[in-house]
């Protein structure tokens, strides 16, 4: 068993050096024991988890902005359509474009679907796998077809307060 345990620490101390080699992202370790590659493993992915979270608060402020920018144009084109219908002019061509006004479509806007009478409402029956009844059979060791087994794997956990 000892012997099992020291290559398993040997082949994971291998991978974290080739992956280093590898131009990966990740930090270097400061020496070869156990602890200072759980050290650095433990930082690298501190550091992954903080880029992560930076991207998704840059994206959710990104999309805030072209949401910002959405509404400007929309609000844009209304004015230029208020323009061109109060000219009374259909089509503008331009060196660089050409701006025409149509008539648009009426669109429904439903106010309160509980209100519709049955003939306007279509309904739908939506299937959704009971994955803990799956799951509960299957540890039984029921055959399920269209289903399997995934064992666990092993979870990390790191707390830093």
């Amino acid at each position: 068993m000892a012997s099992n345990l020291a290559w398993r620490v040997e082949r994971a101390i291998a991978a974290w050096q080739e992956a280093q080699a590898g131009g990966d992202d990740l930090p270097p370790t400061n020496g070869e024991t156990v602890d200072e590659v759980i050290d650095s493993l433990v930082q690298a992915i501190m550091a992954n988890d903080a880029k992560a979270e930076t991207v998704q608060q840059r994206r959710a402020d990104l999309k805030i902005r072209a949401d910002r920018f959405n509404r400007r144009s929309e609000e844009l084109r209304h004015i230029l359509a208020d323009l061109m219908g109060t000219l009374n002019q259909r089509q503008c061509e331009l060196a660089e474009f050409t701006v025409s006004r149509t008539q648009g479509r009426d669109a429904v806007i439903i106010t309160d679907p509980a209100k519709l009478p049955g003939k306007y409402v279509d309904v739908r029956t939506e299937f959704f796998p009971s994955k803990a009844r799956i799951l509960a059979d299957l540890r039984e060791g029921v055959v399920i077809e269209g289903a399997e087994l995934k064992p666990a794997g092993h979870h990390i956990t790191i707390r830093t307060k």
